[in-house]
């Protein structure tokens, strides 16, 4: 309905609705196996898939020349492919009134455009995917006070729309892409009280590392947020 309807702005860049737009449409197929983790005092379990989706009418935003101006339209292109596995591991243990976990997983994706006539992948990547994305999670508990740190990662961004690249509607952004395009990692930190059992008091604090990093075309620095 969006893609359909929706026009605006965003920044200088205008985004023009398609009336004409058909829905995506496909499937998906996942294997995977859980094991459970007991020994002593310490539990948890594991995960470990294998995923494969493939879409039809994929829509993707085109720039380009359109009767309302000069712009990004919805439009479908190719079908497309997404190959991957996905990996999660959660451990805990208490020690006394002091209880502590570990959470962790891992993504790996493979995207890639899919040639409806060859039944093959076309190995062109589809824009704004990472090949790889983990996060990992340390949960403490002593009492009514707890603290938690949380790490995450990302790889670089595989592809985005030439026109970003090529031509100056979003100035020196060719010069920071080509330099900051990579991958990064990110701490987070929280902390809380446990007033009664309706009531938790919590602090967080995202990004403690003040780590510049790039999500899409949204820059986000330490001193703030710029498109």
């Amino acid at each position: 309905m969006a893609e359909k309807f929706a026009a605006t702005t965003v920044g200088s860049i205008i985004i023009i609705a398609n009336p004409d737009i058909l829905s995506e449409s496909g499937w998906s197929t996942e294997i995977g196996i859980k094991q459970g983790v007991l020994s002593g005092k310490l539990t948890g379990q594991a995960d470990f898939s294998l995923f494969l989706l493939q879409n039809s009418n994929m829509i993707e935003y085109i720039f380009g020349a359109y009767p309302e101006g000069l712009g990004f339209r919805p439009t479908n292109v190719e079908q497309s492919r997404v190959y991957g596995l996905e990996m999660e591991l959660l451990l805990s243990r208490t020690f006394g009134s002091f209880q502590a976990s570990i959470t962790g997983g891992y993504t790996y994706m493979y995207p890639v455009g899919f040639n409806k006539l060859t039944h093959e992948s076309t190995n062109i990547w589809l824009k704004y995917r990472r090949k790889h994305s983990g996060i990992i999670s340390l949960d403490t508990q002593l009492k009514k006070l707890s603290l938690g740190l949380s790490l995450y990662i990302k790889s670089k961004i595989l592809n985005i729309d030439d026109v970003f690249l090529t031509t100056p509607i979003l100035p020196g952004f060719d010069d920071y892409w080509a330099g900051h395009n990579t991958g990064y990692s990110m701490l987070d930190v929280n902390t809380g009280y446990k007033i009664n059992d309706k009531f938790t008091i919590s602090l967080v604090v995202k990004n403690i590392t003040n780590t510049e990093y790039m999500d899409d075309l949204v820059i986000y620095s330490p001193t703030g947020i710029s498109v």
